[in-house]
């Protein structure tokens, strides 16, 4: 049989992560895929796809303590429950019950951080849905599931479960195997990630099809998530411009900077295919490059340029690149 989720082999192997020598709290996570009996896929329901998921351990008295809370406890996030959506700061969901734990809300006011500031994904296009307790899990003691605005509705991209000792005491029960922590069987607090899902909404989020701008489709898609950190371009496919652009290439590229050859086509054409596939700038070799060694610098979003010497044009890039081009994959 396919498997419906990946989290059963992190359990199934806890005393082996104990017997590396971790302590509660500890969490494992693993990307793999899954498979569901969709009878009519269709949008984003899928019979295959790629799952991420994190199972962190806890004991009771963990359950209402984390290290990283206070850093988000004020966070306000939008929270979706019985028909209505009110943002409350992560302590006030916590203490009015829509929450089940700390633990849990620590985890709510992470991935709020990642999907807004590293994915970019709008905070009006992203709420928290309280799943009321006839539509959650069996297993489940409190769901909150994020959900992001498309334009096939809101669709659930991350589901937060607190799954209570239910899984390791289900598979003590079966298997005859001690899987308690000092006597006690350890709870579970359990973020999914459907990867598809959020693949997805940051390409219809981030994909421009009629720029103001520009007569072609731009990819805005945050820098850091972007397949090249830069294209390479020139104004004529002539030997020497094309000699000088390979020079470049292999500069940039031992600097650990990711590179596209663009050239071949028109530089409109050039441009148009680096802001298609979302690289956040592009380096141009033009005649003045052949003169004085400079090259035009064109940001995607903008469309400014700068005139920036081979020389120093790695650390020019990186530091465009918020410093992060430099071993990012």
């Amino acid at each position: 049989a396919l498997r419906p989720e990946t989290a059963q082999n992190i359990y199934i192997n806890f005393q082996n992560f104990k017997a590396l020598g971790l302590r509660l709290p500890f969490a494992i996570a693993q990307v793999g895929r899954s498979y569901r009996n969709e009878i009519s896929p269709r949008g984003t329901r899928l019979r295959e796809f790629v799952q991420a998921e994190i199972e962190e351990f806890v004991l009771p008295e963990h359950l209402n303590t984390h290290p990283l809370y206070p850093k988000v406890r004020t966070l306000k996030l939008n929270f979706y429950f019985d028909d209505k959506t009110e943002a409350l700061t992560l302590e006030e969901a916590v203490a009015n019950g829509l929450v089940p734990n700390v633990r849990l809300a620590a985890w709510l006011g992470w991935e709020h951080i990642w999907l807004t500031q590293t994915l970019r994904i709008p905070e009006d296009r992203i709420r928290y849905y309280v799943v009321p307790p006839e539509e959650r899990a069996f297993y489940s003691r409190g769901t909150i599931d994020v959900e992001v605005l498309l334009r096939s509705g809101w669709t659930e991209v991350i589901g937060n479960a607190y799954r209570s000792d239910y899984d390791l005491s289900q598979h003590s029960r079966y298997s005859g195997a001690n899987l308690t922590d000092g006597g006690r069987v350890p709870h579970v607090i359990e973020p999914s990630f459907g990867i598809d899902r959020l693949a997805m909404a940051v390409l219809e989020i981030h994909y421009d099809l009629t720029p103001k701008d520009r007569s072609w489709p731009v990819l805005r898609i945050p820098k850091t998530l972007a397949p090249f950190d830069v294209g390479i371009a020139t104004v004529s496919d002539e030997e020497a411009f094309v000699r000088a652009a390979e020079e470049l290439d292999l500069r940039l590229r031992s600097e650990g900077i990711l590179t596209l050859k663009l050239y071949g086509k028109s530089i409109a054409a050039q441009y148009a295919r680096a802001d298609s596939l979302g690289i956040p700038m592009v380096v141009t070799v033009d005649h003045q490059t052949l003169e004085d060694g400079t090259v035009t610098v064109r940001d995607r979003d903008s469309k400014a340029q700068k005139r920036v010497h081979v020389a120093e044009l790695p650390s020019y890039i990186t530091t465009a690149l918020g410093g992060e081009a430099d071993g990012r994959w």
